[in-house]
């Protein structure tokens, strides 16, 4: 399947409040991409996530989060507030994302949204709150409003030492471009819709040159049934499921530069009919290195293990290895290249297969034409294999933009999607 996708547009944000990127990230197998996420795919968890102050990809360090002076907004009493709306408009070429009989549209989409951040010496207290909603002209079948708030906060006991817990609602929807059902995406009336709950809760502590985190997580992911075309009904309700995962992590400080860790986290993942029978249990394993080269130069990797074992002996199970990395450099004074690598297990509901493998790699190049001026060009790759069945998909999005700052606080984006 061929799409082509062209954004152009205008943002609006708080005083001081610089945004950097392109108007979406890297494709992938769905490719709707808001403020937090709308990737549907249940991940599986083998780092132990942390506040959105903290990385949460095993990739990251453990340091403290930055200091109050890169915390830019409006300030209200102790708090940063930052406040943006953006309004953009894009062209389709094949919103339904189809092989042949392709329809184009254009699409005019409007995003507000608000974070609010503490401003204190010690502890943290977060919130984000946001709506996106896309309006289609010819296609108002395709209309859709999605929403989401989420807060976090983290209780320092000492400079060593802190507990820290959020929760987060969200209603959003998958984009046509998902193959993971192919009958009912092309059948559906109207893009699915679903709702997100998350949280997660956790300590960490620091003894000199190592660490140690430990934490949980859990996800509950609720789809609405969908109308065809024909006036049927798609029942989406054998996709509920809860996802847990309960891990930690260990990290050792070699020299300056090096760090090694070491991580673990259980899998369980549940779903909400008895009768789907695709309820399963796992662990991921790994162990990695990150190289600090300073400044914006740094790369890591790691290895390991992956183990899912399915409830239905009629599915696969699966044992693979785990592996990931990440190098990001400043190649000039004004030129970043970031890359990454990744392999997940992701949730289906084809029929015979218990899950999908994805693998992924994907770049990107950042370039400051100058102060007002700024470029990017990106380019993805992912291999999906279906697990138990004899199917593989291939994803491939390539895509480059521009944002130019009109003033401090209004720029106007452009971007260009072939997926």
């Amino acid at each position: 399947k061929r799409k082509i996708i062209v954004f152009i547009g205008l943002a609006v944000s708080s005083p001081t409040l610089v945004f950097s990127g392109p108007l979406d990230d890297a494709p992938s197998k769905t490719q709707e991409n808001k403020s937090v996420t709308s990737d549907t795919k249940t991940k599986s968890v083998i780092s132990v996530p942390l506040p959105s102050e903290y990385p949460i990809d095993p990739l990251k360090s453990d340091a403290y989060p930055s200091s109050k002076a890169d915390k830019p907004g409006i300030r209200f009493g102790s708090f940063m507030v930052s406040p943006e709306i953006s309004v953009t408009g894009m062209y389709d070429d094949n919103i339904y994302a189809t092989r042949s009989r392709e329809v184009e549209d254009f699409i005019t989409s409007i995003t507000p949204a608000v974070s609010i951040k503490s401003d204190w010496e010690k502890h943290s207290l977060n919130f984000w709150a946001g709506l996106s909603g896309d309006m289609y002209h010819s296609n108002s079948n395709e209309n859709v409003v999605d929403h989401w708030v989420e807060t976090e906060g983290r209780y320092d006991i000492s400079n060593k030492t802190n507990v820290y817990a959020g929760i987060g609602l969200s209603r959003y929807h998958e984009d046509r471009t998902t193959l993971d059902a192919p009958n009912r995406t092309f059948e559906a009336g109207e893009r699915t819709r679903y709702w997100q709950t998350n949280g997660h809760l956790g300590a960490f502590h620091q003894f000199d040159d190592v660490s140690v985190r430990l934490g949980t997580t859990y996800e509950h992911l609720n789809f609405d049934n969908v109308p065809t075309f024909g006036g049927g009904i798609i029942n989406m309700n054998d996709r509920d499921r809860k996802q847990y995962s309960a891990g930690g992590r260990v990290s050792y400080k070699v020299s300056p530069k090096y760090v090694a860790f070491a991580q673990a986290a259980t899998d369980n993942r549940r779903y909400d009919q008895s009768g789907v029978g695709r309820d399963s249990d796992g662990y991921s394993v790994a162990a990695g290195m990150g190289v600090d080269f300073g400044g914006n130069n740094r790369a890591e990797a790691y290895i390991g293990h992956m183990k899912q074992n399915y409830k239905n002996s009629g599915l696969t199970d699966v044992s693979k290895p785990y592996f990931g990395a990440e190098a990001k450099f400043a190649t000039g004074p004004n030129t970043y290249v970031s890359a990454n690598l990744s392999r997940d297990l992701d949730e289906t509901v084809i029929t015979g297969a218990s899950s999908s493998l994805d693998t992924t790699i994907w770049g990107r190049v950042d370039h400051d034409v100058s102060q007002n001026l700024s470029l990017n060009g990106r380019l993805s790759y992912t291999r999906s294999k279906y697990q138990g069945i004899d199917r593989n998909e291939n994803y491939l999005g390539a895509g480059f933009g521009a944002k130019y700052f009109i003033a401090k606080d209004f720029y106007l984006a452009g971007d260009y999607q072939l997926l």
